[in-house]
């Protein structure tokens, strides 16, 4: 088939059509040389990269004409003579691959030609230092490149734009950052004299910047490339506004002819700045900005706001963190002239923001100032706490004399006081600590404890509350440190278990007392706050009986260890007494002096005389309970355990301070009187004694046990035998 017979079907039609093959031969065949000289300029324009502007809009002409005529032969393929092409199907196929071909060719030019041209447009900008359009342009340039990349990556020419378009814009970008350090800029300069020693910080603005510094800021905010706003904004609050903040500051300002100076003199002195001169400082820098850098963005910001979005969130934290937190007092008197500082930071805000450094919706000072009450309370609760913190950690054995505790219960509500008689085991109304050794950090804690309650009759409803809690975090912090601070030293030392049972039991009264004392001065909302200062005391309570009791358990078991190990343990295996058994008796009388000597003078006489009476109990029960199993006494060896139990009954009573008294506070004491006596005694004393089961030996021992210590100790005999006979 061939052209001849598509003039026929046309004719036959009596259409006027142009005869398509030869065009379309034609287009290809132009569309080829256009292919040629589009690639030699864009050669050249590697090579050399100066666009030829006549040149290269003639070819982007001639391309759109092609395109046109394209279009117009596709349509009359489709549209007029497609039905009687049915039968040149392959040949229209081949034609049509043709077109589309020469299609996506155009297409492509269009697009290289089009990212040409926008290039082309953004170096002349470039040139015009139109900045703002430049990066419009280039962005669009981008977006081109960016749309085309998946269908065009592999074109060398595509490539070649791609890479221009990169340079284009880092030279922009470049740019943008000279006019930057040569229109505004930060230096620093350290000093030093004989007697002063400082830093001068020079923020150095060129005049009349302000049409071309709008340029870039717009370019770069139109970019998002925002690292030299960034780079500045960090480098003011580095180099300005924190040391400002933190230190003196001398701030004067100079002025030549090509540009304006502030000059910052920060002095490396350890006092603060007034909170005056820090304010004033902070207004001035920001003014200084302001009237200096006078630009309006097209996004409505001005200078100042494009500087406040990177810092001053940070800027306000280390204002409030680092200067107006750390000068809240720590008392009350101070705490009313503090409230100035307070109403200046709020107007300093104000100012900040009317000027844009600082957002409308910002309010971190207004929260500060809002929360200045807590703050305070914080800070003037926390100083306490560290002072406590400091005090409990000193040494234990530094001791002083105690002052008598007397508190009257009924002076606090009623079930207070019933819960107070049962946790502590209190069967009066008066409530009385007696004189006792204690150490000397226990006495400052306790002058802290009453320096802290004046404060909280003189403070606001929130600090008196905040003061209360404090005390008991002091004393629940005495109850976790101590132990654990000292624990190598309670383990081993019972004077220091002494000292720390009367530190607690010292604390407990006074905390009770106060509750009686201030019971009826602290008004309604801090009365009902007064019983956690109960609370604590019971827990003292329990610190001290707990500490004290496990020391004397660990003294208990170390007797017990010391019998257990002499020769009185061995008396079945062997029924003549060991030597060393003398030596235990006189090592746990000795053990038991050294305690008198610690505990006699710390601890209240009545919790000496307890602990002391259970451990003589310890001893004597002990040995009873050893040589009772025995089944073979000899006459020696009972006479030596007389000799020897007889150094407990001269010494032990020297322990306490009524030797009289002892029975009264060793229960075993009448027992080991009537075993001796046993040990010694015959056959009728000990009948004497039993007093057919009415005497005194049998209200201490049980028939049994009498029996057994007749048989090992008398031979067999008729004597013998009758006297068991009557024990029953």
């Amino acid at each position: 088939m061939d052209c001849s017979f598509l003039h026929e079907v046309l004719n036959s039609e009596e259409s006027e059509l142009i005869d398509v093959g030869p065009t379309i031969t034609d287009l290809v065949n132009q569309t080829n040389i256009l292919k040629n000289d589009v690639a030699i300029v864009f050669e050249n324009q590697a090579l050399q990269f100066n666009p030829v502007l006549k040149e290269s809009t003639q070819l982007k002409c001639r391309a759109e004409e092609l395109l046109k005529e394209m279009n117009t032969l596709e349509g009359i393929i489709h549209e007029e003579i497609q039905e009687e092409l049915l039968g040149c199907t392959s040949e229209l196929e081949s034609l049509s691959c043709s077109l589309k071909e020469v299609n996506f060719f155009l297409k492509t030019l269009q697009e290289l030609l089009a990212i040409d041209d926008l290039l082309r447009q953004s170096k002349e900008n470039m040139k015009q230092k139109e900045y703002c359009k430049c990066a419009e342009i280039l962005q669009n340039a981008k977006n081109c490149i960016k749309n085309n990349t998946e269908k065009l990556e592999k074109i060398e020419l595509f490539k070649m734009l791609s890479q221009e378009v990169t340079l284009t814009f880092e030279h922009l970008m470049h740019t943008i950052s000279e006019i930057w350090s040569s229109s505004i800029k930060i230096s620093t300069k350290h000093t030093a004299g004989m007697e002063l020693k400082s830093t001068q910080v020079i923020l150095s603005i060129q005049k009349n910047i302000c049409n071309e510094f709008t340029d870039i800021l717009n370019a770069s905010s139109y970019l998002e490339a925002n690292l030299n706003e960034m780079k500045f904004s960090k480098m003011l609050l580095g180099e300005i506004l924190n040391p400002i903040v933190l230190k003196k500051t001398n701030c004067t300002v100079d002025e030549s002819e090509n540009e304006i100076r502030m000059i910052l003199e920060i002095l490396n002195e350890s006092s603060k700045p007034s909170y005056l001169d820090v304010f004033e400082n902070i207004k001035q820098i920001i003014n200084f900005l302001k009237v200096n850098v006078d630009i309006k963005l097209s996004t409505g910001q001005n200078f100042l706001s494009v500087i406040g979005n990177f810092i001053s969130e940070d800027f306000l934290d280390s204002l409030i963190n680092k200067y107006l937190s750390e000068s809240i007092p720590t008392n009350l008197e101070a705490f009313d002239s503090y409230k100035d500082v307070v109403n200046n930071a709020e107007k300093l805000e104000t100012s900040l923001q009317n000027d844009g450094f600082l957002q409308q919706k910002s309010s971190s000072l207004m929260e500060y100032a809002r929360n200045v009450n807590a703050l305070f309370a914080n800070k003037f609760c926390q100083s306490f706490l560290n002072k406590a913190r400091e005090t409990v950690k000193k040494d234990l054995h530094h001791i002083t004399m105690s002052d008598e505790v007397t508190s009257d219960l009924n002076l606090i509500p009623l079930s207070y006081s019933n819960i107070l008689k049962m946790k502590l085991n209190i069967q009066s109304d008066i409530f009385v600590f007696n004189k006792c050794q204690i150490s000397k950090h226990a006495q400052e804690l306790i002058s802290l404890l009453h320096l802290m309650m004046v404060e909280v009759e003189k403070s606001m409803e929130l600090c008196g509350i905040r003061l209360l809690y404090t005390v008991r975090n002091i004393f629940e912090m005495y109850c976790a440190i101590v132990p654990l601070y000292h624990k190598k030293f309670l383990e081993t030392l019972p004077q220091q278990v002494a000292l720390l049972h009367n530190n607690c039991l010292y604390f407990a009264h006074n905390l009770i007392h106060t509750v009686t004392v201030y019971q009826g001065s602290v008004p309604n909302v801090l009365r009902n706050h007064l019983h956690i200062l109960l609370e604590v005391a019971i827990k003292l309570k329990n610190l001290a009986a707990e500490k004290l009791e496990t020391a004397v358990t660990n003294q208990r078991s170390q007797l017990v260890y010391i019998l257990r190990d002499s020769g009185f343990a061995t008396l079945n295996e062997n029924p003549k007494l060991d030597p060393n058994s003398e030596k235990s008796i006189r090592q746990c009388i000795r053990q038991m002096q050294m305690l008198q000597n610690t505990w006699k003078d710390v601890l209240p006489l009545n919790v000496y005389i307890r602990a002391i009476g259970f451990l003589i109990d310890t001893i004597v029960e002990e040995l009873i309970s050893i040589i009772i199993t025995v089944e073979d006494i000899s006459s020696q060896t009972a006479s030596d355990l007389v000799n020897y139990f007889s150094v407990i009954l001269e010494r032990a009573p020297t322990l306490f301070p009524d030797e009289k008294e002892i029975h009264r506070h060793v229960r075993k004491w009448q027992k080991f009187n009537e075993f001796i006596l046993i040990l010694k005694g015959s056959l009728r004393d000990i009948d004497d004694r039993w007093a057919n089961g009415m005497g005194p030996l049998a209200v201490e021992f049980t028939p049994e046990q009498v029996k057994h210590l007749i048989r090992a100790l008398f031979q067999n005999s008729d004597r013998r035998a009758t006297l068991l006979a009557r024990i029953r």
